[in-house]
């Protein structure tokens, strides 16, 4: 971790009730870690867990037991996450913004093949374009991890449902991509634990 990247957040969205796998599958393991921890293992190798925010709703308490080596970071649990991303990243925003930070980084834990290098790499390409918003490439489609500038927050802290950071907001900033093909790589369905050999 850096001084220079104190200027920045990262949300990590957890609440999710995660209906197509049917079980709570941040709790699942890849390589013998929890989804969810090692994600968050992999932001603090960037991130101090002052700067890390992680959004609760669904299998909150599954998600905390799992987290125990980690007790600093920041915890917001989201009453209302059954109504979708949108409720739950305008939640978390809302917090975050109770601090001054250039920017957040926004994390989807079930990404599994997210690695410390993309998030050097992703808050370099915003350093260098700090009023643009900045997604992820996977090829096909678009999406986190992304980096939003402070410019932006309070959109997102107005975001609602099940709509995600992208709605209505992409086209007021300028947009720049990350290329992150691996990104296309998340656990939904039992089908995808079964290819990458993830397990209870």
């Amino acid at each position: 971790m850096t001084e220079d990247t104190d200027a920045y957040a990262c949300l990590i969205l957890a609440a999710g009730s995660s209906k197509r796998m049917g079980k709570a599958k941040l709790v699942l393991k890849y390589k013998d870690e929890s989804l969810i921890l090692r994600c968050v293992s992999t932001v603090l190798q960037d991130f101090a867990p002052r700067d890390t925010y992680l959004v609760t709703g669904a299998y909150k308490d599954r998600i905390l037991d799992a987290l125990s080596v980690y007790p600093q970071i920041n915890i917001i649990h989201n009453d209302n996450h059954l109504e979708g991303m949108g409720s739950s990243i305008a939640c978390g925003v809302s917090k975050i913004m109770e601090k001054d930070y250039r920017g957040i980084l926004l994390v989807l834990p079930d990404q599994i093949l997210l690695e410390e290098k993309n998030i050097k790499e992703i808050l370099a390409l915003h350093k260098s374009n700090p009023k643009a918003i900045i997604l992820s490439n996977y090829g096909n489609s678009k999406g986190p991890p992304s980096v939003f500038p402070s410019q932006s927050f309070s959109y997102l802290t107005d975001l609602q449902g099940d709509k995600g950071a992208k709605h209505g907001i992409v086209d007021k900033f300028p947009l720049e991509l990350y290329n992150f093909p691996l990104g296309m790589f998340d656990i939904d369905k039992m089908e995808d634990c079964k290819e990458f050999d993830i397990r209870d």
